[in-house]
């Protein structure tokens, strides 16, 4: 019988948000799913929908792959060393018969599937076209640890990770989980004898594996750093800019401006000049409402 694992349906873990699942309950718009109802409820209504038939499953399983890699996530992105991209990565066939063999027979292709110790992967997906150009999908996961210290207690965890892979961009961007106090898998575990470990070990972890599977490598943290430098000026370029609307706004509106900027001037409350301060509140005003009436 399908359920939501208890990890991802845990409020306090924040995979599933509830806009999330509000949004799933609208976008099927059935009866027994109801955006209003609580939480629990709601989660208890979705694990029903998705019992009734396997499409519907197919269809939970689906949505769930998509919200548990949003969220709160540590992100860590690596530039591509170029010269070990081939054209192999270009063409489809070669990666499905890649990635076909690394996927379990048993295993569900989906991020709530059996997992193990051993980082595994569970679904792939290539994009062949997009903004960001070619990139290839992979969703893994393993077990971990962690432990309460306040009640002493330890639970083992379904831990994902979500690695892209940017072809055209020569860039890797991986998302996992943000969490202190985990530890390797252990099936009885004793606190004594746990290996601890972090997210950014288990980041690692998985961009080595991937590297290893797409056969590429990764620079060096001192030879991605003008490249890094590079994106970040053109994306505070992109977005620090008056908007082109905004700005042929203000432009259609400065007869107005200076009409009302005399009109102040000319009531003379103080001796001092605020006609530049006058003008960056009217703009300001423009930038913020659309109007200068």
């Amino acid at each position: 019988m399908f359920s939501i694992p208890q990890v991802f349906a845990n409020e306090d873990e924040s995979y599933i948000t509830l806009p999330a699942l509000r949004r799933f309950a609208k976008e099927k718009k059935q009866s027994d799913l109801k955006a209003t109802v609580d939480r629990a409820e709601l989660i208890r209504d979705i694990e029903k929908f998705a019992q009734a038939s396997p499409d519907n499953e197919e269809a939970v399983l689906e949505w769930l792959d998509q919200v548990v890699v949003e969220g709160i996530k540590d992100v860590q992105v690596k530039c591509i060393n170029s010269e070990s991209i081939t054209e192999l990565l270009f063409n489809d066939e070669f990666l499905k018969a890649k990635l076909e063999t690394l996927l379990l027979p048993e295993t569900k292709r989906h991020l709530n599937g059996q997992y193990t110790e051993e980082l595994k992967l569970f679904r792939y997906r290539i994009i062949t076209s997009s903004p960001q150009g070619r990139s290839v999908k992979l969703y893994l996961g393993k077990l971990l640890c962690t432990f309460d210290k306040k009640s002493h207690t330890s639970s083992t965890i379904l831990y994902p990770i979500f690695v892209e892979v940017y072809i055209d961009k020569a860039l890797i961007v991986t998302r996992a989980k943000s969490k202190s106090g985990l530890f390797k898998y252990m099936k009885d575990f004793l606190l004594e004898t746990a290996d601890t470990t972090t997210v950014e070990k288990q980041i690692e972890e998985s961009v080595k594996m991937v590297c290893g599977w797409l056969n590429i490598t990764t620079l060096s943290s001192a030879s991605s750093n003008p490249q890094f430098k590079k994106l970040l000026y053109s994306m505070l370029e992109k977005y620090t800019q008056t908007p082109t609307e905004i700005a042929d706004l203000m432009t259609a509106k400065t007869g107005q401006i200076e009409n009302v900027v005399n009109c102040i001037m000319s009531l003379k409350f103080t001796e001092y000049t605020m006609e530049e301060d006058i003008i960056n509140v009217l703009f300001s005003f423009i930038g913020t409402e659309g109007t200068a009436e």
